[in-house]
């Protein structure tokens, strides 16, 4: 019996372990894991135009889907405090418009949802995004 709880008692200290290695894993040198935002971006009832503010940790993105119709001019305008963060901008057949870029003005090709892909260009950024869509 002391054989079996010892064997058992070896058996968790190791899947801790292997749990303890993947949480560092997947929380990088800075101790904390944050995943990127996914989410819709709506303008205001009655406005053609927004804003919105983040936080990109290096290797990850914000990505943002907004609803959009063919025809329509979308321009936005992308600042981050270290000027390093850029946005590419998909169209809903998955036509890359815009690539990495801090500015773009363009006609949408097509009615539905684009994605707006926010990223660093080095190490972490704070930016502000800037929408139009006319």
């Amino acid at each position: 019996m002391n054989v079996l709880r010892a064997q058992f008692r070896l058996l968790a200290l190791a899947f801790t372990a292997l749990a303890a290695a993947a949480a560092l894993t997947i929380a990088g040198a800075s101790g904390s894991a944050t995943a990127g935002v996914f989410t819709e971006l709506k303008l205001q009832p009655g406005t053609s135009s927004g804003g919105i503010g983040g936080a990109v940790v290096r290797g990850d993105s914000d990505t943002y889907i907004l609803e959009a119709r063919s025809g329509q001019l979308f321009s936005a305008g992308l600042g981050s405090v270290e000027d390093n963060a850029v946005f590419t901008l998909i169209a809903p057949d998955g036509t890359i418009l815009a690539i990495e870029e801090t500015y773009t003005e363009v006609w949408l090709p097509l009615s539905g949802n684009y994605i707006l892909d926010i990223a660093p260009t080095r190490g972490n950024t704070e930016y502000y995004l800037q929408v139009e869509i006319l």
